[in-house]
């Protein structure tokens, strides 16, 4: 009885803040948003999943940003029911597996993903779920249960390439777990694991190899190279990770996982989430990263935790008070920020709102877009511009003279489109140079300035 009301709880306290607050697509969103729009095989930063996902949750719920940011809650509890199928089946109870289920879900970053649409969640309810059959399979290979795993790991790839960590990391974590398994049965179905995480991404591989490889390439370029080692990096991603789980949940839990490390399930998760952190905390040594860089790692790492503070149940009842309580702020806040409750004007979805802006300005200029052409600098403005002119005869591009593949709109808008149409520049700075490309079209007379403050701006229309 408690999976379906902490489930039920859950879904209805993030509906009503998401329908509350109700604030914009921000421009990764917005990008997405138009990726449903224009479904394929593949996008220049990610694989198609996300794109397939909100092109049907749009096609049923509309286009608002509370309907794009609905999958993100079926992906959560997904992850979440994928943890308890785990505990289930390493002998926990019934009432302990579903704590488990609580803890993830109360963690303090799926609160706040979970009014942020994105591959993250997507992705970890496949890790979730590659750990369920990941170890059925080794306990009982057999076809079933390699079926299983071979769809989930190509689904996984399809939503983000970081599932590639599971596959690669499978055969280590057997290894260095000394785990016991029937070696023949196990190689007997890896070849049939392979082929079907092969068949569902093959579409996504052939997309990049007629598309000259963007995705992996722009994946490789994230990573990036040596630029000298900064501790203050490492240490922020760290303090990054403690805030993702919860203080008392990361620290109690880490520090109680000692006494239960002797366990298989244990063991089994830290192998798939302790690898990821480790080579997260490099990068961000010696280049840069991001806290959800390893948002694989914390379906694991909430398991352990978990079970560490199953050994100081009042530890695990604070950490889990502490998220809860944690959860609901967040959500006030963002009710608060969109009703201008906050003091000072305080608001930290300010980004959030930068189409809108524009679009006021463009407005109190008396700057009408009918059937006219934006020229945008910048993947992010072209994204939140193409959602709020969803319904509009204006025509969004991005702003790219030399025709590179900048992101996904450099490969997928022409500048020169419609080139008897009046056009806008819409660029971050306010800057003026004084070329003119072939068309005879001013390529920067920038219209807004993004700075901060926000200033009134120098908004010039080019007429051809």
């Amino acid at each position: 009885m408690a999976l379906p009301v902490i489930a039920a709880v859950y879904t209805l306290w993030h509906l009503c803040v998401g329908w509350l607050a109700d604030f914009p697509l921000y421009g990764d969103e917005a990008q997405y948003w138009v990726w449903g729009k224009n479904l394929d095989f593949g996008y220049y930063s990610k694989p198609p999943l996300i794109g397939w996902i909100l092109g049907l949750f749009t096609a049923l719920f509309g286009d608002t940003p509370f309907a794009v940011r609905i999958p993100v809650l079926f992906a959560h509890l997904i992850t979440g029911y994928g943890l308890y199928r785990f505990a289930c089946d390493h002998k926990h109870s019934s009432s302990v597996a579903a704590f488990i289920f609580l803890a993830y879900l109360s963690m303090p970053g799926v609160s706040f993903s979970s009014h942020i649409i994105s591959t993250d969640p997507i992705v970890l309810s496949c890790w979730a779920w590659a750990m369920v059959w990941g170890y059925r399979f080794i306990c009982a290979p057999n076809l079933k249960s390699a079926s299983w795993l071979g769809i989930i790991l190509g689904v996984g790839l399809l939503a983000k390439y970081a599932m590639i960590w599971f596959v690669v990391m499978f055969p280590v974590v057997l290894w260095l777990l000394h785990m016991q398994i029937h070696v023949h049965s196990v190689g007997r179905y890896i070849p049939w694991i392979v082929i079907l995480m092969f068949l569902i991404i093959s579409p996504n591989i052939y997309w990049n190899y007629t598309q000259a490889w963007p995705t992996f390439a722009h994946t490789a370029n994230n990573i990036g190279g040596w630029k000298g080692l900064n501790i203050s990096n490492a240490l922020i991603f760290l303090i990054t990770q403690v805030g993702i789980l919860g203080p008392i949940v990361a620290v109690g839990g880490v520090v109680h996982a000692r006494r239960v490390l002797w366990r298989e399930d244990v063991r089994f998760s830290l192998g798939f989430s302790l690898p990821v952190l480790g080579v997260i905390v490099v990068q961000a040594l010696v280049n840069r990263s991001h806290g959800n860089w390893a948002a694989i790692a914390h379906v694991g790492m909430v398991y352990v935790c978990v079970c560490g503070l199953l050994e100081s149940h009042q530890w695990l009842r604070r950490g889990v008070i502490v998220n809860l309580v944690m959860a609901v702020l967040m959500g006030g806040v963002s009710i608060a920020a969109r009703y201008h409750f906050l003091p000072h004007g305080i608001n930290p979805y300010q980004r959030f709102y930068r189409g809108t802006r524009i679009l006021d300005a463009l407005e109190a200029q008396k700057i009408t877009l009918h059937d006219k052409v934006l020229v945008c600098d910048g993947r992010q403005l072209v994204a939140q511009l193409m959602y709020q002119l969803r319904n509009s005869t204006a025509i969004v591009v991005r702003y790219n003279p030399d025709n590179e593949p900048l992101d996904y709109f450099g490969m997928n808008t022409d500048m020169h489109v419609e080139p008897h149409k009046n056009r806008i520049f819409i660029g971050p700075t306010c800057l003026v140079e004084k070329q003119r490309d072939d068309m005879g079209v001013l390529i920067r007379d920038f219209s807004l300035v993004l700075g901060k403050p926000f200033k009134p701006l120098c908004l010039q229309e080019y007429r051809p």
